[in-house]
Formats: structure tokens, sequence, C-alpha cells
């Protein structure tokens, strides 16, 4: 399995250390999402990327031509890859996961299984094909739609709906530095990743980032308020019955 996709699965867990590097390789309080870091490129000798405290780093590769070989500065580093032209026989071992833009990509492309495949997909498509989504090849979903902040609740609002009919683990992209009260609604309406730029962000915005991740409350479970004025909680119930069954040990005394 995919290290990332492995990590987004163990959110919120005492795991030990982690799968990523810097600044982020262990906690004792773990993040509530993961953090990626995105960058452009073409052809890459050697990228040194230790100081991001970040999961993973995305490399992307704009153009028509087959994949640009390159090397990492530390095998510590998780990859992944986004390129226009897929060719699953040359991605090398070193690359965790991809980013899948491209939706006429031939299903055979797909077929590695130690390979995260997160799909790249807008709000408007989402909203067309939400139902189909979860018997798809995929491991998670990315909106292609960047977050500008300040987020506004009609954003929060709109992907809060996308999120509760999608049961894949749901990341997010962001143009700018979010707040840490901004992080939290994220994070309670089910996203699970935040995936940035380093051309937009800077190493000390994600270190900000990340402590703000490492802090942030855990999301509770949607569940029903037991406390409803509508129905009685279990617990009042439960008095409820005490309370009879004293009343009816009273009545056996008097007779």
């Amino acid at each position: 399995m995919s290290k990332l996709i492995r990590r987004i699965e163990q959110l919120g867990k005492n795991e030990g250390p982690r799968i990523g590097f810097g600044l982020r390789q262990s906690s004792s309080n773990p993040p509530s999402m993961v953090l990626i870091a995105t960058t452009k490129t073409e052809s890459i000798k050697k990228i040194d990327l230790s100081n991001y405290p970040v999961d993973a780093v995305v490399l992307i590769q704009n153009s028509n031509k087959k994949n640009t070989p390159f090397e990492i500065a530390s095998d510590s580093i998780v990859i992944g890859l986004q390129t226009e032209n897929i060719d699953i026989n040359s991605i090398k071992n070193n690359i965790d996961f991809i980013l899948i833009n491209d939706h006429t990509i031939e299903l055979e492309q797909l077929n590695k299984e130690d390979l995260g495949k997160i799909l790249v997909i807008s709000e408007k498509f989402l909203k067309d094909q939400v139902s189909g989504l979860e018997t798809l090849p995929v491991d998670a979903i990315l909106l292609s739609e960047s977050l500008t902040t300040p987020i506004t609740l009609e954003k929060l609002l709109n992907i809060s709906a996308l999120r509760s009919d999608i049961n894949l683990p749901f990341l997010v992209k962001l143009e700018r530095k979010p707040s840490k009260w901004e992080l939290d609604c994220l994070n309670e309406i089910g996203v699970q990743g935040i995936v940035a730029d380093i051309s937009n962000i800077t190493q000390e915005e994600f270190t900000e980032i990340s402590n703000n991740l490492k802090i942030s409350k855990k999301r509770k479970p949607h569940k029903q308020n037991s406390n409803s004025p509508l129905l009685p909680s279990s617990t009042s119930s439960e008095e409820s019955n005490d309370d009879y069954d004293d009343d009816d040990n009273e009545y056996e005394d008097i007779i």
C-alpha cells in the first residue's frame, strides 16, 4: 500500500515514527490532516526539501514528453508524481503515489497495487458523478480548484456537501496559508489533507501549518445529539426507569 494513503488511514492515531521527514517525523500529538507540498518541474537533478515539515512532496511535470529522470536527495521523502502522460511502466519505485488529472487515462495504467492513486476532480464534476466514485480504482479525491483565504462560509458549505457524499479520503488545495480556525473548520467537515505549492507558501508558513495541524481539535463523528430536546437521551431514559423501579419497590413495601 502507498505510504501516504496508509498515513491518511492512520490520521489521529498514535503510530510511532511518521512516514514523512523534517520537522514532522514524530509527534506525541498526531496531526488531524496530512500536509503535502507540490513543486512544478520538468527536469529535476536533485531536490532537497528535508527542512519542509510535510508528509509528502508532489513533483509536477507539465510536459508532453515522457517522464524526465530525476534524483531525490533523501530516500526518506515520500514522493508523488503528477504528469500529463502517465506511463505505469516507467514510474520508478521511489514514486509512492500519483495525481490523476487526465480522466481519459487507460485503466491498465492504474493497475499497480502499491501505487497510491489520487483523483483530481472539479466541484462541478463531483456534483454530477458523486454516486459512482466509491467503486473507482482510486484511493483518494483532491479538489482541482484551489481554496483562497480567507475561506468563506459559502465555500465551506459547498465542500461539506460534497464531502458528506464521498466515502473516500478527501483533500483540498490551498493557495495561501490558512488560519488555525480555518484548518479546524476544514477538519470538522471531513477534509483529511492539505495540498499547497512551495511557490505560494514559504517554508516558515509550512511549519506554522504543520504545528497548527498538531494542535487542531480532533474531528467529532457526526452522530445524533443525545441531548436533543426532541428525543430523550439514553441517560435520561435510564434515570426514568430507575425512578420507576424505585416507585414499584415502595408500592410493594406498602402492600
